[in-house]
């Protein structure tokens, strides 16, 4: 079989193999399966066991026959193949990069030598079939070939899913207030724990007398399922853009980085938790501060600043204030003679000012001046949020549009998160309940 053919064969066998897997994972997932489902069960492993050795087997070939092309080059009498002279039919051609890379780049210059290498390593690229050493090698580390039902594509070397990374978690950002915990999993057996030092439920203290016995108290815990949900965005790049490396670096890494980045931002705000994070403007933990009699539309008061924090829980330097440029705008009008120091002007490394000592942090998820959301007294500590510990995943096809002349970056991101607190918390001895996230009503 030649290369073209042998790289097709494992990716059809790796859709198969896929395919028994999620059988044999719908019926390992009944809580009592029957003796009929048992036995499917059974089968079922039989048959993924002969086709990972099959897989492994059109490996064996492919490796040796990459090697046999790699000896056959060597000794050939003109190494050097011009750009222009088409490979054998139905074979691929090697070629080997003079242009160095980083082990975490993969070995490739910029993320277009990539692309390129991975548009020609198309076995429909006719006479431009290439595999190109760095991609055909053996699997390093940082990035892998990789099956799929649309044909065989390429794992992103390191270096360039670390760019998308930052993007998202850039400094500063609501993903960066939150700190995500990494896990392994695809959902999270959460333990929630509401219970008050003042209330009746939970660990508690008492006083006692001499010689009497002691009052035990237990942990009030609820255990509460996080699930971790797939954020993704699939950017088709055309030859053009592949060929302008900076253009093709900041179309993946800083616009693809934004996109991710806003949508799971939105998500922690306002996501209603189906399929999506539950997001703590949406969760009834929220605190809504009543507009003040005869208040204007379309404005912020000093009076909703000091109601909101009035109703804090927790630890006052835990808490940021989110809001839109609009917002932020209008606050420097909150500053009289008698109060000069409500908010004060950004900085260097706080550029979104400061209100009542607390840091404004600007967000492209808050709403219009004058909604609910366009200013939230935010506790970085009431939001639990959990993502892959792999982090991004990245992925490239040089299949999906081919007709188009456009090769498909793909980027996966998982994240699932919900506030800790069900309900705002009743005090010990004060009336107005308090919370995590404090809002102002509508003004309009």
């Amino acid at each position: 079989m030649t290369l073209k053919e042998l790289y097709e064969k494992r990716a059809t066998l790796k859709a198969e193999g896929r395919k028994l897997a999620e059988k044999a994972d719908a019926l390992s997932a009944k809580d009592n399966p029957s003796d009929d489902e048992q036995s499917q069960l059974a089968q079922l492993d039989k048959d993924i066991d002969a086709k990972a050795a099959e897989i492994e087997a059109c490996q064996t070939e492919i490796d040796a026959a990459v090697a046999k092309r790699e000896r056959d080059r060597t000794f050939a009498k003109d190494d050097a193949r011009p750009a222009d002279d088409p490979a054998p039919a139905g074979s691929a051609a090697r070629v080997t990069s003079e242009n160095g890379g980083t082990a975490e780049m993969g070995g490739f210059a910029s993320l277009s030598d990539f692309a390129l290498a991975v548009r020609r390593a198309n076995p429909q690229a006719g006479s431009r079939f290439e595999v190109d050493d760095r991609l055909a090698a053996a699997a390093p580390a940082n990035f892998n070939q990789n099956g799929g039902d649309g044909g065989e594509g390429f794992v992103v070397p390191t270096a360039f899913m670390n760019n998308i990374w930052e993007e998202v978690f850039q400094v500063g950002g609501l993903l960066d207030l939150i700190d995500p915990t990494p896990t392994a999993r695809n959902s999270v057996q959460m333990p929630k724990d509401i219970t008050t030092p003042w209330g009746a439920a939970g660990i508690q203290s008492y006083w006692r007398g001499e010689g009497t016995q002691m009052t035990p108290s237990q942990l009030d815990l609820t255990g509460v399922t996080v699930n971790l949900h797939e954020l993704y965005a699939l950017v088709p790049v055309t030859d053009e853009l592949r060929e302008d490396a900076p253009m093709l670096d900041d179309h993946l890494t800083r616009k693809a980085g934004a996109a991710i980045r806003y949508k799971a931002e939105d998500a922690v705000g306002y996501g209603d938790g189906v399929g999506k994070p539950l997001g703590f403007m949406a969760s009834d933990a929220l605190i809504s501060i009543a507009k003040e009699t005869s208040q204007a539309a379309d404005t912020v008061q000093v009076e909703n600043v000091d109601k909101a924090f009035g109703r804090i829980l927790g630890d006052l330097r835990d808490y940021v204030w989110l809001a839109g440029q609009d917002t932020i705008a209008v606050l420097p009008q909150l500053n009289t003679q008698d109060r000069p120091n409500v908010y004060r002007d950004g900085t260097d490394a706080q550029p979104g000012g400061f209100l009542r000592g607390r840091p404004v942090i600007p967000t492209e998820t808050a709403k219009p001046l004058g909604t609910p959301g366009d200013l939230v007294l935010f506790n970085k500590r009431g939001y639990a949020a959990f993502r892959k510990a792999a982090g991004i995943q990245a992925a490239t096809s040089m299949h999906l549009w081919f007709d188009y002349n456009l090769t498909a970056f793909r980027w996966i991101f998982r994240l699932g998160g919900q506030p800790v607190l069900n309900a705002p918390i009743a005090p010990s001895k004060s009336k107005p309940t308090r919370s995590h996230f404090v809002s102002i009503a509508e003004r309009s």
